[in-house]
């Protein structure tokens, strides 16, 4: 049987295997699931501020993505997270093949929807496509 040290640290040398392609999936994947956002939604811009960073101007706030490939972790800031806004940290999960939060496992692309849909009700036109 496995123990949860054992699995903790299997985990950890999962986690620092992050490679630059999986930036550039992550990151490419977002410019190409909201494609049609842009293209519906005057105000709505996707720019990329670097390699391996992101601005989503929505018209009423700007959200930002972006990849330490140092710490192997995402950085997503928002004016709604935490309800006040703040930074919310992602590290790769291989085993559910996504980027899942330090703090309470829920998935970056599950809350970046989120917050393009629910918390813009009425100001934005489409959906993402990811």
């Amino acid at each position: 049987m496995v123990t949860r040290s054992e699995r903790n640290a299997a985990l950890s040398r999962v986690e620092a295997k992050v490679s630059m392609k999986d930036y550039e999936s992550l990151f490419r994947k977002l410019e190409t699931g909201l494609i049609g956002m842009q293209e519906s939604n005057k105000d709505f811009r996707v720019t990329r501020e670097a390699p391996c960073a992101l601005l989503i101007h929505t018209g009423r706030a700007t959200l930002r993505i972006s990849g330490d490939i140092q710490s192997g972790r995402i950085s997503y800031s928002s004016p709604k997270v935490g309800h006040g806004g703040g930074l919310l940290t992602y590290k790769w999960d291989a085993i559910r093949g996504d980027w899942v939060s330090t703090e309470d496992g829920h998935f970056l692309i599950e809350l970046l929807t989120r917050e393009l849909i629910h918390n813009a009700p009425g100001a934005l036109t489409g959906y993402p496509t990811w």
